[in-house]
This record gives C-alpha cells, sequence and structure tokens, in this order.
C-alpha cells in the first residue's frame, strides 16, 4: 500500500459519509480494510475510526503516531501519484466516479459500489446463470470446480497461519489455496498469486493482475479496474529511474 493510487483504490465501498475526503485520506498513509469507518497507515499500522468532516488526516496521524516514518522521513516508500496533467486529469476523472465532487459522500454510481447481487455468495448454479445473462462472450471458468464460495473457503484449510489476508477476504475476491506456500488462484481467470505481502489487498491485486477477468468485472465494475490499472502504470512511472523488476515482484513475488 505504498502507492497513493493503491490506497485510494482500498477506499472504494468506505462507508463513511461525514469524514473528509478519500484523497486526502490516502495522501496521508492510509487505506480501507473494510472494517467500518477505520482506516490504517501502511507504514506505522496506527488506525483510526470515527472521523468527522473537518478532520485533518496527517494531523491525526502525526498526533496517534508522531513517529511514523511516513511522516518523519520523507514517505518510508511512498509512491506518489506522478502530478503530469493527464495523470491528474485522469485521477479526478476517476475518483469523481467514486466520491462526489465535494471529496466527502460516497457515488450512487452502481459501478463502482459493489452490486447488490453479490457474487461472491452465489452458489456455482447462481453464478453460471449471471454469467449465461452476459450480452458478451465471457472467459469460460478455469477452474469450475471452486465456483462455488463455500468450495473456495473448504480449500484454505492449510493456508498458513502466518498470513494477515484472511481466508473469508481471499475466497470473496475469487480465490482460493492451491495447497503450497501462500499461493492462491482466481477460480475463474485461473491467476495465480504468491508471496503476498501483509497490507495486500486481495481485490486490488486481482484486478491489478488480470484486469480481464470476468469475476472482477461482474464484482466490482470497470472503474475499479481501471482505477486499479492507472495506480499500477503510475507506479511504473515512478520507477523509471530506477530498477523497473522490483515492480514485476509484488503481489509481492509473482505468480503461481
Amino acid at each position: 500500500m505504498a502507492m497513493e493510487f493503491l490506497r485510494l483504490c482500498s477506499m472504494h465501498d468506505y462507508p463513511s459519509k461525514q469524514g473528509p475526503s478519500l484523497l486526502r485520506l490516502a495522501e496521508a498513509g492510509f487505506y480501507y480494510e473494510g472494517n467500518g469507518d477505520e482506516l490504517i497507515c501502511f507504514s506505522c499500522g496506527v488506525r483510526n475510526r470515527n472521523w468527522s468532516y473537518g478532520d485533518s488526516p496527517r494531523e491525526i496521524h502525526q498526533r496517534l503516531s508522531p513517529g511514523c516514518k511516513f511522516l518523519t522521513e520523507g514517505g518510508d516508500g511512498n509512491v506518489q501519484v506522478p502530478r503530469d496533467q493527464p495523470t491528474e486529469e485522469l485521477a479526478s476523472h476517476q475518483t469523481n466516479r467514486m466520491v462526489e465532487t465535494d471529496g466527502l459522500n460516497v457515488s450512487d454510481s452502481a459501478s463502482v459500489r459493489e452490486p447488490a447481487n453479490n457474487t461472491a455468495h452465489l452458489s456455482s448454479a447462481g453464478y453460471s446463470q449471471l454469467r449465461s445473462e452476459s450480452p458478451q462472450p465471457v472467459m469460460a471458468i478455469k477452474h469450475p470446480e471452486y465456483t462455488a464460495r463455500s468450495a473456495r473457503l473448504g480449500s484454505y484449510q492449510t493456508f498458513p497461519r502466518h498470513m494477515k489476508q484472511h481466508p473469508a477476504d481471499m475466497t470473496d475476491a475469487g480465490f482460493y489455496y492451491a495447497g503450497f506456500g501462500d499461493c492462491c488462484r482466481c477460480f475463474h481467470c485461473g491467476i495465480g498469486l504468491r508471496n503476498w505481502d501483509p497490507e495486500d489487498n486481495p481485490w486490488i491485486e486481482h484486478a491489478r493482475w488480470s484486469a480481464e477477468c470476468p469475476y472482477i468485472l461482474k464484482m466490482k465494475g470497470q472503474a475499479f479496474i481501471d482505477l486499479v490499472q492507472e495506480a499500477a502504470r503510475a507506479a511504473e512511472m515512478a520507477d523509471n529511474d530506477g530498477d523497473n523488476e522490483a515492480d514485476n515482484e509484488s503481489v509481492s513475488g509473482g505468480f503461481c
């Protein structure tokens, strides 16, 4: 979550309508894990909830964790969005689809909120029916035996216990456990990701590395996928002066 854009992506379904703008929260180092309105610093791990209109995310961060390296050492690996005009325009366009123009309220746009028919909890038959209703040809399911949420969740019996990613969250993001290391694969597109960092978000990593996955599109919408992809491009731009191979290792270590 060292990238501002990825922190912003994590807030796509943030529930609070009374707190600071999502952009200001992301710029202050915070990301969202889906627990009420609680936000977490990617660097020091401090948590804060019950945000109010008028709060200064950076000031609150500094008060709660004055020794945070993100605040005291110029970023602690933070990757800012490049402030070139095209990127700024796209960021504004995408985030306005997530929040109202005053930056305070979650939009009513169905394209970026989780659909009412949350397919993560559908049976195999239910998900297949949704696919059959699609007007466009859909990628064949690579691992149909894991279409049912219960089947994916059941695969995590031997998932390493030290992992910060919760099996239920991985399951909802379409992943089942492959049975070795921390390798998890999507039942639909088949992509396998391993070497997860503690702060890695399953939905974001799925959309980042498999933008064409029909499951991600059905669950999160094209706006979410586009925002994650733009975050990845911004990271590549920021790394152009360094070794880009490190970016290929994120997820944070590749495919499986």
